[in-house]
């Protein structure tokens, strides 16, 4: 069980406030694993979506570069200008997959921690630059946990791109076969490939998007005396509270029997209850 600096047993789940907090602080659960993995299976689908449009901007622009562009004499300011005409017609080949690739990051990052802009993770802090701190980072659990993700994640990669090529070898395409056909059996083994190996890095992700979630609640774990002083400092001290109450009940009475000479009949009840009135006609 995690311990605060007093040696206390934090037990407690984070409080509401205690969470907040520390979000606003820029301290959230998030896993870099899962997002790549995502990203990735997305890019692979705007490729399919794309490519058609994105292969004949680049073939386009190449060919351009080929044929009107280097046509004239090869001066300085023709190449300056074949140079950037080519960049700028790839660019708008291109741009549709970057740009969506982009938001794809950004809506990525907000489904997992919600839209909370903070700058306070880029304040400077001295304890970033404090040897030991840094040791107890990378030597800590979370360091522990980190290293063995990617050691877990590489030797699956490597795994899974053995068993796929191992598989295709075998089946490889006689050299006699035409260019057009080796390539688009070769990109069609590529895709595979890619797409495997995605869906492998999502496998991971989800699981280290789990250990994040756990690992954050875990750090902000409260002792029963976080929970009580968090409770003071929210809704006020409980024998304060009482003591005000009590001086309120005294002011009331108080008043009560300033009144009760100016009534016209009091009723009693000899043990509990004494009314007294005031007619007003």
């Amino acid at each position: 069980m995690a311990e605060n600096e007093n040696g206390a047993e934090k037990t407690e789940q984070p409080t509401p406030k205690k969470l907040e907090k520390a979000r606003e602080d820029g301290q959230v659960a998030y896993s870099h694993e899962a997002n790549t993995a995502v990203e990735l299976l997305l890019g692979f689908v705007l490729l399919l979506l794309l490519g058609p449009m994105i292969w004949g901007g680049c073939a386009d622009a190449l060919r351009w570069a080929l044929g009107s562009g280097l046509t004239s004499d090869l001066q300085p300011d023709t190449l300056v200008r074949t140079v950037v005409i080519t960049h700028s017609r790839l660019l708008i080949a291109t741009g549709i997959f970057i740009a969506a690739m982009a938001v794809v990051a950004l809506l990525l990052g907000v489904t997992q921690v919600g839209f909370s802009p903070t700058l306070t993770p880029l304040a400077p802090k001295l304890n970033r630059i404090n040897p030991m701190t840094g040791f107890g980072r990378l030597f800590g659990m979370r360091g522990l946990m980190r290293f063995v993700l990617n050691v877990a994640k590489l030797a699956l990669l490597i795994a899974i791109a053995y068993l796929v090529i191992s598989w295709r070898l075998p089946r490889e395409i006689p050299i006699q076969t035409e260019l057009a056909a080796r390539l688009a059996d070769d990109t069609a083994a590529m895709w595979r490939l890619g797409v495997i190996l995605a869906a492998a890095l999502l496998v991971i992700g989800v699981a280290d998007l789990l250990y994040q979630r756990w690992q954050h609640t875990r750090d902000l774990m409260m002792t029963k005396q976080e929970v009580r002083d968090e409770f003071k400092q929210s809704d006020g001290n409980p024998e304060v509270k009482g003591k005000i109450r009590q001086l309120q009940r005294q002011m009331a009475q108080r008043r009560m029997m300033q009144e009760v000479p100016k009534a016209d009949v009091i009723i009693t009840n000899p043990t509990h209850v004494a009314v007294a009135l005031k007619y007003d006609q």
